[in-house]
């Protein structure tokens, strides 16, 4: 079998006002996706999606420059040999895909879910635990208390874990940890031990002391994890987390497993995070093979569109040390509509799909109704 074509495929999702989402100074305007498609000359075809970093443009220019000719002809099999990463942006992001849809394509030669590719010791799982990752609406000027009707709205929806964002911006409403931590108690008091509550900090915190008063206060309210406190440096994470008790976790921005040594080695990370939109599956095992030889677990970063659930659901279940299975619980038909049979939660559960391959197939008719949009996701909140 070789490889005959690369095909890169941008849609895109304008949100509506009510479902643009705000998050420190930012509003979400659009979903996008980037997807690529890898032929050959049997007729088998695979799919992967990548993440976001370099749009349309870069990702094309990628697959039609040097990425796409040096692949005609390959075999995808041999594919750890073919995605190795490089220093180009462009070029690593077309690759995570490119070894995503090499391992669907060669699940479907075989026969075989990639799930159980992945795990040739057979020590796969077939239903995946879910968290609903979200809170992301909730103004500080306006009703905060918001998140806690979403804690109970993702409760009764039969999610058994919910992960938060910090809210708008701090600074501008005069808010401080203080602050934060009345409402997440509140969160905590609603929800009453029926659910893991998790919070995802995006860097936001100013340095060590304000990440550990943060993440102190979470642990005293029965938090499970805190997520990317800080800035990526390995000594700063290390000393937040060797000082609480609470889990910390992060990588969700990495491309190489090297990348993610340095906190593991320094304790700066009790959970990695990899997605395989930016590792592609053979970066994302490594990761978690790192992980587990050091005790830790591995729960992928997952908050784009359906086929990187798909294919972040097929590592999570291959792996011995697997915890959960993120959700981008947000209003967003690139989730589900492009797919013929997409990998959907039932009542906060993932159910594998017992076929060939990542186990789902673009629904190219539904592709036209998402053409690409040029322009930024992301636009200032904030009119000044």
């Amino acid at each position: 079998m070789k490889i005959t074509r690369i095909e890169p495929i941008a849609l895109s999702y304008p949100l509506p006002p009510e479902a643009q989402y705000r998050v420190g100074g930012v509003r979400r305007v659009k979903y996008d996706c980037l997807l690529v498609r890898v032929h050959t000359d049997e007729g088998i075809t695979g799919i992967g999606e990548t993440c976001l970093w370099v749009g349309e443009e870069g990702l094309g220019r990628a697959v039609e420059g040097r990425i796409g000719p040096r692949f005609v002809g390959r075999d995808p099999f041999a594919v750890e040999k073919l995605t190795i990463p490089t220093d180009d942006l462009a070029e690593n992001a077309a690759l995570a895909a490119i070894d995503v849809a090499c391992w669907d394509i060669i699940g479907k030669a075989t026969d075989t879910p990639v799930f159980k590719l992945l795990s040739p010791d057979g020590a796969y799982e077939e239903v995946l635990r879910g968290y609903a990752s979200a809170g992301v609406f909730y103004e500080w000027d306006k009703r905060p208390e918001q998140i806690v009707d979403e804690a109970l709205h993702w409760l009764d929806d039969g999610w058994t874990a919910f992960k938060l964002r910090m809210g708008t911006d701090w600074a501008r409403f005069g808010i401080t940890v203080s602050s934060f931590l009345a409402l997440m108690e509140k969160v905590a008091a609603a929800v009453n031990g029926r659910m893991d509550l998790m919070v995802d900090a995006g860097a936001r915190c100013r340095d060590v002391p304000e990440a550990v008063e943060l993440a102190r206060g979470l642990e005293q309210l029965g938090f499970l994890w805190l997520e990317e406190p800080l800035p990526r440096i390995p000594a700063d994470n290390a000393a937040v987390a060797e000082q609480v008790e609470i889990l910390i976790t992060g990588g969700e921005g990495f491309i190489a497993p090297q990348q993610f040594k340095p906190f593991i080695e320094a304790g700066g990370y009790d959970i990695v995070q990899p997605d395989a939109s930016r590792t592609g599956l053979t970066g994302w095992l490594k990761v978690a093979a790192m992980a587990e030889r050091t005790g830790r677990r591995c729960i992928p970063h997952c908050w784009f569109n359906a086929v990187v659930i798909a294919e972040n659901a097929a590592a999570v279940a291959a792996i011995p040390n697997r915890m959960f299975m993120e959700y981008n619980a947000n209003p967003n038909p690139l989730k589900h509509a492009i797919l013929i049979e997409p990998l959907q939660p039932e009542r906060g559960y993932f159910h594998m799909p017992n076929k060939p391959g990542l186990g789902v197939e673009l629904d190219d008719d539904a592709l036209q109704h998402f053409p690409y949009v040029e322009g930024p996701q992301y636009v200032p909140h904030y009119a000044d």
